[in-house]
């Protein structure tokens, strides 16, 4: 009778175990995930090397599609006179 209480007791705290290890873990990577974005979003990066570079190329200007001598385009709807 002993051994069977002891056993139980034995698998209730592993279960326990099992669950806090899970939720102390899910709330130290939201911590550490909030820290990481805080440090991000203000342009600081940790370590050396390994980054991306971006290069910021202005886009080329726009061929017009109409002559200055086209009219303008207007979307019209004819009403009808019942």
């Amino acid at each position: 009778m002993l051994i069977a209480v002891f056993s139980i007791l034995f698998l209730i705290l592993i279960i326990l175990f099992s669950v806090f290890r899970t939720l102390l873990y899910t709330i130290l990577n939201f911590i550490a995930g909030a820290i990481d974005s805080v440090f991000h979003r203000h342009g600081s990066k940790s370590g050396g090397g390994g980054g991306q570079t971006r290069i910021h190329t202005p886009a080329p200007p726009k061929k017009r599609i109409f002559s200055d001598k086209d009219g303008e385009y207007v979307d019209y709807e004819e009403v009808r006179e019942d």
